[in-house]
């Protein structure tokens, strides 16, 4: 894989989470609200919302941060992997896709880049 293609596939997810960041760590009500749900219908207690939100932000932005950083892009990218694949979970199970479309789809968007990345860093290192 050449290194445009790298860096291209470690922002885009970045930017994805990035984007997302302001609003969990504010406790901006649309996510305060998308908690509050997720937390009362998967573990029967809203009062959690806070610690699922600044938790999953957390994780998300030590993502971000594994991805820039060329040596641990991989780590950055298999836990972008992870964190969109629970985002999509809850969503199906949980939450549903009105209203959150736009989530949804920039969820998407980070998981399959960050696979790719995975996929072609690991084929270039073999």
């Amino acid at each position: 894989m050449n290194a445009s293609t790298a860096w291209i596939l470690r922002i885009v997810p970045a930017a994805m989470m990035a984007t997302t960041l302001p609003f969990k760590f504010t406790g901006a009500q649309e996510s305060k609200d998308l908690f509050s749900t997720l937390t009362e219908k998967a573990l029967g207690n809203p009062d959690l919302e806070s610690m699922a939100r600044l938790g999953t932000g957390a994780v998300e932005l030590i993502a971000i941060i594994l991805l820039l950083v060329p040596k641990w892009s991989s780590k950055g990218a298999l836990l972008t992997v992870a964190t969109m694949a629970g985002a999509l979970v809850s969503h199906v199970l949980f939450l549903g896709f009105g209203g959150h479309s736009q989530l949804v789809t920039m969820a998407v968007i980070a998981l399959i880049t960050s696979a790719i990345f995975l996929v072609l860093s690991r084929s270039t290192t073999k």
